[in-house]
């Protein structure tokens, strides 16, 4: 998983969590089983957005990944209740959703080459080439004498 439970305490107060995690009996304990679900769908919304650039599943997780997983696991805890989901938890959310796109179309690039795993590398979309239109063999006088 991306995230830990820790993370998410540090967005959402304990008493919160066991309001938030509990559905039909009154516990004064945490049901770990409904974050690790609510985090699963974090997890899986975030390859969504990755997958065709990163190999998956990333052996190292950057912060940034941990962060947005944390923000989208409180929004969908939150979620789950017919209340208002409070303002901060939903920018946070928004927020993480808006830095998937920008994963996703490469306008930040996720820092796994600095570390060992040769299983992260980057997929990116976009090829270099050295060679200019002037190298052509089939040029495009050449090719309009085959019409």
């Amino acid at each position: 998983m991306y995230c830990n439970l820790d993370e998410i305490k540090s967005i959402i107060p304990q008493k919160d969590l066991i309001n938030l995690t509990n559905d039909t009996t009154p516990s004064d304990t945490i049901n770990e089983d409904i974050i690790e679900d609510c985090s699963e769908f974090a997890d899986e919304l975030i390859n969504s957005y990755i997958r065709k650039r990163y190999l998956l599943p990333l052996k190292y997780v950057p912060k940034i990944i941990s962060k947005i997983a944390a923000d989208i696991t409180a929004y969908r805890l939150y979620s789950r209740r017919s209340n208002k989901i409070p303002e901060q938890i939903q920018r946070n959310c928004e927020y993480a959703i808006d830095n998937l796109k920008l994963l996703k179309d490469g306008q930040i690039v996720l820092d796994v080459s600095g570390t060992s795993n040769a299983g992260n590398l980057s997929l990116s979309s976009t090829y270099l080439s050295n060679k200019t239109t002037q190298d052509r063999i089939f040029n495009d006088s050449v090719m309009r004498t085959f019409l």
